[in-house]
């Protein structure tokens, strides 16, 4: 499961809470101080009194305990500078997820500062600390309380390691099958907690600092209108002999970058932490092989790019410290507005980017005006793919998004606008993705692509636990697939899928159903005609592995046409003598 990167569910603006904080008499108030997880407005954040140009620090705490005060280990969500008159721009083009002065009086800034992601309106407190960078006045703190929402559907339980509660851990709800977050709550001191949600399925996950916890066997629930469920949840503390610690830094000064989450995955285990204002991390996990992920879409804010190359660890002989973790600094931008079929802009989209090598990639929001911006790092050769996310944007379930380009080649200070549009579906592709041996494939993304009316449109979903899958579609011919590679693909589960899948609607509703296979498998696929004598097809296979390709007319007889010895798990490779009507191929492993 996915977990952080279902964390991204969006929600349109809807209202506005303000700070308003003077340097001079460094009075902090609130307006409101309060809402509940479902506000979906923006914070503004006023400075003034300040020397003209003059930066401040803004920190985001979670006070997991609830007292008011920032304690010692409690999570750093998130740190950043804005200046006096300070703009970040690319291209030219002001990237919207940099909180930025928009204010045009000297001694004084006003950012805004988007909810996008929705950890940041987890329930219960959170705290701002505003500080100066030179010490030029008192840091000021202040508290934005997040209530439950007032929905009539209720899941409760407690969070424990074995019959021991864990005080104040995290219980996190997903929507089923897509895993979408759905809302988040600490426990009390007694590690019980209580969440509201709206009807539907959802799985239930607990998650803590220095502890991890077994996804697999997170609880599913499903809410009937007024309905309440119990879930109770497990976590497993780290051990102290298997610690991962380092510093997470800039890639181009090696400063370093506070306020940054981690994953920790190991098979199906799952932990998290944070770095804390001088970019070091340290994870309690077990004597196991872990790799380390950064969530994109949490450094948006500092318009870093992220490398899709997880870092590996093993911690079978022991701890390991010093893994350093470098970001990369951006240095271009996609841009532009995404809107809906009527032209009405939607605030609070996800936007999601990756190269061609699908090396690095990248996330940026929409504002309330429909505007958004992605900052990438470009150097002139590389492609890049910059799309809506797919399972990041649960109230756009059921739309297709057109617009766009797939492969745009993008340069350092370059500026690239790409807008779309949200198209309500009339159909859907649906079907079951399974490996050869008939076994399920769970938590897989799919995607398809189809140019209608001169307009490219982009759909995702992703696989439930039995396999299956629909996605949204209008009348056309789209092209199907399986994701290969990243979060998600074939390549985690060591599959791949040897053939491009066409649908063609009408007629409605067509199911599709996908059989993948285990990397290395030998596999003829996507054969077409070249000419009147050639006959051209993909063989998949493992690399040095020898095999021959025989042919037939009848099914009965086949006969060797040559053997070679695989260079790449996928070759292209031909017939030149293809002149009867109907030929049969096959491959064999020699």
């Amino acid at each position: 499961m996915q977990f952080m990167k279902r964390l991204n569910a969006l929600s349109i603006c809807t209202g506005t809470a303000i700070f308003t904080l003077s340097a001079a008499a460094l009075p902090v108030s609130l307006a409101p101080a309060t809402t509940s997880n479902t506000y979906s407005g923006v914070l503004t954040l006023q400075v003034s009194g300040l020397t003209n140009g003059e930066p401040v620090v803004v920190e985001t705490y979670l006070d997991v305990n609830g007292n008011g005060v920032i304690d010692a280990g409690e999570p750093l969500l998130d740190s950043f500078r804005v200046g006096d008159g300070s703009v970040k721009v690319i291209g030219g083009v002001t990237n919207l997820n940099v909180p930025w002065d928009s204010n045009p009086s000297s001694g004084a800034i006003t950012t805004v500062l988007s909810l996008s992601e929705p950890i940041e309106r987890a329930i219960g407190n959170h705290m701002f600390r505003v500080s100066s960078p030179f010490g030029n006045f008192t840091p000021q703190t202040n508290i934005w309380t997040v209530t439950n929402a007032n929905l009539g559907q209720t899941v409760s339980g407690t969070i424990a390691e074995g019959e021991v509660p864990v005080p104040y851990a995290m219980a996190v709800a997903l929507t089923m099958p897509d895993t979408s977050f759905a809302g988040a709550v600490f426990a009390d001191a007694s590690g019980h907690y209580s969440i509201h949600l709206d009807p539907g399925t959802y799985v239930i996950m607990p998650t803590f600092p220095n502890y991890f916890t077994d996804q697999s066997l997170a609880p599913q629930v499903t809410l009937t209108n007024g309905g309440s469920a119990t879930a109770n949840l497990f976590l497993t503390h780290g051990s102290s002999g298997s610690t991962v610690s380092g510093q997470v830094l800039d890639a181009t000064n090696s400063a370093p970058v506070g306020g940054v989450f981690l994953q920790f995955e190991s098979g199906n285990l799952f932990a998290i932490g944070f770095t804390d204002s001088n970019g070091n991390y340290s994870a309690a996990l077990s004597p196991s092989f872990w790799k380390i992920k950064f969530e994109s879409s949490r450094l948006a804010r500092r318009a870093y790019v992220v490398s899709q190359n997880n870092v590996q660890i093993d911690l079978t002989g022991g701890s390991a410290a010093n893994v350093n973790l470098p970001l990369i600094k951006a240095n271009a931008l996609f841009y532009g507005r995404i809107t809906n079929s009527v032209g009405a802009p939607l605030a609070n989209i996800d936007f999601f980017a990756q190269n061609n090598s699908q090396q690095l990639k990248a996330d940026g929001f929409s504002d309330a005006n429909g505007n958004y911006a992605v900052a990438v790092f470009g150097n002139g050769t590389d492609q890049w793919n910059n799309t809506v996310g797919g399972g990041e944007n649960p109230q756009l379930r059921g739309f297709l998004i057109g617009g766009g380009s797939q492969g745009a080649t993008i340069a350092a200070g370059q500026a690239i606008r790409q807008d779309f549009t949200a198209v309500q579906s009339t159909t859907q592709i649906s079907g079951r993705v399974v490996d050869n041996s008939g076994n399920p494939i769970g938590n897989l993304d799919i995607s398809g692509w189809a140019t209608i009316g001169g307009t490219a449109f982009n759909i995702y979903t992703t696989t439930d636990n039995s396999g299956n899958y629909a996605l949204p579609a209008i009348s056309g011919s789209w092209n199907v697939n399986v994701n290969c590679c990243g979060e998600g693909g074939l390549e985690g589960f060591g599959l791949f899928d040897p053939q491009m899948h066409s649908v063609i609607i009408p007629p409605a509703n067509p199911v599709l159903n996908i059989t993948v296979y285990p990397i290395g498998t030998p596999f003829l696929g996507q054969g077409f005609r070249m000419s009147s004598t050639q006959f051209g097809f993909n063989l998949n296979g493992s690399v040095g592995v020898n095999y021959t390709i025989q042919a037939s007319t009848d099914l009965s007889h086949w006969s060797d046409m040559f053997s070679l010895s695989m260079t790449n798990n996928s070759m292209f490779v031909q017939d030149n003598q293809a002149t009867n009507a109907v030929k049969f191929y096959r491959v064999r492993k020699n």
